[in-house]
């Protein structure tokens, strides 16, 4: 795939930049640097002198900004943080926090309104359909003269030009950007000391899961060992995947390999996953309340040896092994992920989340000394302002020993410290955290076993497609998902026979509701954004 795009060739005029400086040495400003990187861990050393940075903002300026507060870390405009971001750029930032529960209603009524702060964290919707209407600052020529990190991230990230352009090619706001190493959100989890106790072996097929689900069902009759939080849509994305090769929660998925949208309709190997799960779920292999199942219930069943093997977040293997082991100090409940299975002509797949933040950064179209703001703005993108944002202040929340991070007490307690560094620094903080990274005290041995196992087979997250009002329309009143969800359940427990009549019906009316549409929009979209 060409990656920049033809929309990207037309829309933007900005030629490539290198980005060669690792993160752990580099320690350039934005306002005068030419090259950076986003390397996912490391901090850059945070030594430069207060008048040097200065030296590239000019005069003293102070800009307010729009947050949502946590009510857990209220906002402070003394945070250490900020503080030290005024003595490297001049810039006095004023926070104007607003409750978690109003802050997107009031967000909302500032910018349909226009009275928006200078710095304002809105959606990527906001910035396309509010910037042309002169609400937001364009912001593609000072960019293109003050931001040189800004630019890099532009084009290294084709996504971020497609989410954040407006129709008239401007860029009203920048979007945060995640460089989380293994960034991916679901996994395959499996009783593993229960495996590891029986010699048995992790499934990497649909005969070899329905195998070892028998004999988890024979050692615990009472079990039904398959289960899913279906109000989460793991179901689906654990199973079609797997059967499928791309994932579909409403009938249509994006196949990463094909680079194309795919419809479940007449496809073979839908028709075989239905046959399989209906399999599982006459034998109570598949939990017979799957369709309905909520997350307490859930884990209920897992906690208590009624459910073996999931689909769900990754997190989920700590989660629910530190809770087995705080109601039962002496148990061997481990629940761990195990390498993702496949069927005949699914895919091992994994899809990592999207780097591209559908939120991001705007500037207000009123704002005093556009140049300054720019330059900050991009000092925020910078290795040492991104970082700062992120780990805090180096000799405070942590050190630089040979190019690596340490965490400094009290910072350096996994299961606390972004928490910390948030409430006590303003570090971590949604909204003002421009690049995301790992956490400060590094990823657990635990995460580290799961992570070298998934890593293998990551796949790139779902395009961003850039919608026409036309477009968007119509795939605002088009809603398979319901219908696709309440048909597949009927399929699986017996209530619709899966036979070649009651399929072609429920495909006729999946593309009645308007799939095939669907499909064909998206397609469209992505040629348009990302095509050769």
């Amino acid at each position: 795939m060409n990656q920049e795009g033809t929309a990207g060739r037309n829309r933007f005029k900005w030629g490539t930049v290198g980005l060669a400086l690792a993160l752990a040495t580099t320690t350039l400003l934005a306002a005068c640097s030419t090259s950076n990187t986003d390397s996912a861990t490391p901090a850059p050393t945070q030594n430069q002198s207060a008048s040097s940075a200065n030296d590239g903002f000019g005069k003293p300026a102070s800009y307010t900004w729009f947050l949502r507060e946590d009510s857990a870390a209220p906002l402070k405009n003394d945070w250490a943080v900020v503080s030290e971001l005024k003595k490297r750029t001049n810039v006095d930032v004023k926070f104007q926090p607003t409750p978690e529960s109003g802050a997107d209603e009031k967000r909302n009524i500032m910018i349909a309104t226009g009275d928006v702060t200078d710095f304002m964290p809105i959606e990527d919707k906001d910035a396309r359909n509010y910037g042309p209407q002169g609400v937001f600052l364009k912001l593609n020529d000072l960019i293109d003269k003050y931001a040189p990190n800004l630019k890099n991230y532009f084009n290294k990230y084709p996504e971020a030009k497609a989410r954040f352009a407006a129709a008239d090619g401007g860029i009203y706001a920048v979007p945060a950007i995640n460089l989380e190493e293994n960034n991916y959100s679901g996994a395959w989890l499996i009783r593993r000391d229960i495996v590891q106790q029986n010699g048995w072996k992790n499934p990497t097929n649909e005969q070899e899961l329905y195998d070892i689900l028998k004999k988890y069902k024979e050692k615990y009759p009472n079990s039904q060992p398959l289960n899913f939080r279906l109000e989460s849509d793991r179901f689906y994305q654990g199973m079609t995947m797997a059967f499928l090769g791309y994932i579909t929660t409403d009938g249509s998925g994006w196949d990463t390999n094909a680079k194309k949208y795919k419809s479940v309709v007449g496809d073979p190997k839908f028709k075989s996953m239905l046959e399989y799960t209906r399999k599982l779920y006459a034998e109570k292999l598949l939990d017979q309340e799957f369709a309905s199942m909520n997350e307490a219930q859930w884990q209920q069943r897992i906690l208590n040896e009624q459910t073996f093997i999931t689909y769900d977040n990754r997190s989920r293997q700590n989660v629910l092994t530190d809770q087995a082991h705080a109601a039962d100090a002496n148990t061997k409940f481990d629940m761990f992920a195990f390498e993702p299975w496949a069927a005949s002509g699914g895919k091992k797949d994994v899809v990592t989340s999207s780097i591209i933040s559908k939120s991001g950064i705007a500037l207000s179209a009123k704002i005093k000394d556009p140049e300054t703001a720019v330059k900050f703005l991009d000092y925020l993108y910078s290795p040492e302002g991104s970082s700062i944002l992120t780990y805090g202040i180096e000799g405070v929340s942590y050190k630089m020993d040979n190019n690596k991070i340490v965490a400094l007490p009290p910072y350096d307690d996994p299961s606390n410290s972004s928490k910390m560094l948030k409430k006590n620094m303003g570090a971590r903080y949604p909204g003002v955290e421009t690049i995301h990274r790992g956490d400060l005290t590094g990823v657990a041995p635990r995460d580290q076993e799961r992570d070298a196992i998934y890593s293998k087979h990551f796949v790139p997250a779902e395009p961003f497609l850039p919608a026409t009002k036309e477009e968007e329309e119509k795939l605002k009143n088009t809603d398979t998902k319901k219908y696709f969800q309440e048909e597949t359940t009927k399929f699986i427990m017996g209530r619709t026979p899966i036979n070649d009549e009651n399929l072609t019906n429920f495909y006729n009316n999946l593309n009645k509701l308007g799939l095939a549409d669907v499909v064909k929009i998206k397609n469209d979209e992505y040629q348009r954004a990302y095509g050769k």
